[in-house]
């Protein structure tokens, strides 16, 4: 599963992501120690092995959320802040020469 900057330019920033990717692909981000963001949004799109199945999901759950108010979306945003911070915590504070280039010169 290859994750490159799309996906982690918008965490970065403090953003919630809905992951259009891979199959799998949210569970390699939590297994890299990401947070998701099943809380607040069905994530079961990420184990549909078919991809156009998993591509209807993702519509689905953006379309539900198309349909909340600003309240309601400002109240998830701020039930997430400790999520967010994580994540930017976790891309702040990436060693690439730890987690990078001694796995692939050292394995």
């Amino acid at each position: 599963c290859h994750l490159h900057s799309s996906t982690f330019n918008p965490m970065y920033c403090g953003h919630p992501i809905i992951q259009f990717g891979p199959y799998q692909s949210l569970k390699e981000m939590r297994e890299r120690g990401f947070r998701t963001f099943a809380k607040w949004w069905d994530e079961s799109y990420d184990d549909e092995l078919d991809h156009w199945k998993r591509f209807e999901k993702v519509m689905d759950v953006t379309l539900e959320l198309s349909k909340l108010s600003q309240k309601e979306l400002l109240e998830i945003y701020i039930d997430m802040k400790e999520v967010l911070q994580h994540n930017v915590d976790l891309i702040t504070n990436f060693d690439v020469k730890s987690e990078l280039h001694d796995k692939v010169f050292n394995d």
